[in-house]
């Protein structure tokens, strides 16, 4: 007899721990003004182009700060069979992709002033720089308690 694959189901309780995971991230990547749209889809997202699972994906609207980030089932299977730090990683991911959306427009249009091109590089190292010294702020704050 064949094993049955298992079938992943969003529960209540991976909702809350996806929820806080974008909410962290949300804080540390410098997101908060942003308005997050979050989806649970209930079924394995199969990518025809090159054979593999899509995990999660957004839909990023740096004008009017708003991300639709929709999560399928296959994120789920990841949390059970590889570590949680993949997990995280993989909700992040989706979340940068804010940032460097703007960036990515105007590069798709290839005919770009340089000043606007200057600006977005600015903001997206300004943003990486803050992300680097988030844990530096942590550190110094519970080494000046101890």
């Amino acid at each position: 007899m064949r094993k049955k694959k298992k079938k992943y189901k969003w529960s209540d309780k991976d909702k809350r721990l996806v929820t806080k995971i974008v909410e962290e991230y949300q804080e540390r990547l410098n997101l908060k003004s942003w308005k997050f749209s979050l989806r649970f889809i209930d079924d394995e997202r199969f990518n025809a182009k090159d054979g593999s699972y899509t995990c999660a994906h957004v839909v990023p609207d740096p004008i009017y700060m708003k991300a639709i980030v929709t999560f399928y089932t296959t994120l789920l299977k990841q949390k059970q069979e590889v570590w949680m730090w993949t997990f995280r990683e993989m909700i992040s991911h989706e979340l940068i992709h804010c940032i460097t959306e703007k960036l990515y427009k105007i590069a798709q249009s290839r005919f770009v002033a340089e000043t606007e091109l200057d600006e977005e590089i600015e903001t997206l190292t300004q943003t990486i720089a803050i992300i680097l010294n988030a844990d530096y702020k942590d550190h110094v704050r519970v080494c000046k308690l101890t």
